[in-house]
């Protein structure tokens, strides 16, 4: 997943124009989805709700 997040950062910083941005963007969002991207943020927001989230409260 970070591989295809590096290369497609990359290749928006030196789009030619406004549409292939947005299309480029579109496929690393697509692609770092498919490869399970939504999973590992729900994880962190779990982790950092039983820990820093939870010493915050206090």
């Amino acid at each position: 997943m970070g591989k295809v997040i590096k290369e497609y950062s990359w290749k928006l910083m030196f789009a030619k124009n406004d549409n292939e941005f947005a299309c480029l963007k579109e496929a690393m969002v697509s692609k770092a989805k498919g490869l399970g991207y939504d999973d590992v943020i729900k994880f962190q927001v779990e982790n950092y709700e039983k820990t820093v989230g939870a010493a915050l409260k206090k």
